[in-house]
């Protein structure tokens, strides 16, 4: 399997009901065999106020976490 991960000049722009989640103009693009590209967004361009981390996983990974919308902005 490779893997590949490029900084991508395009604008990542994150909404979920009118409200902007992220925002970032330096998304990192990852690029693994067989899946669909996926976009890194540096925590520092996301409303982490707006997010809870996840309890479970299906992978847990030490290098990202996952994250859910808060309830109130869902």
């Amino acid at each position: 399997m490779r893997v590949d991960v490029l900084p991508s000049s395009r604008h990542v722009r994150i909404v979920l009901g009118g409200v902007t989640i992220a925002n970032t103009p330096r998304p990192q693009l990852l690029l693994e065999s067989w899946l669909p590209i996926r976009y890194y967004i540096p925590e520092q361009d996301v409303h982490m106020e707006l997010l809870e981390l996840t309890e479970t996983t299906s992978q847990p990974d030490p290098f990202c976490q996952d994250f859910h919308a808060r309830q109130e902005v869902s």
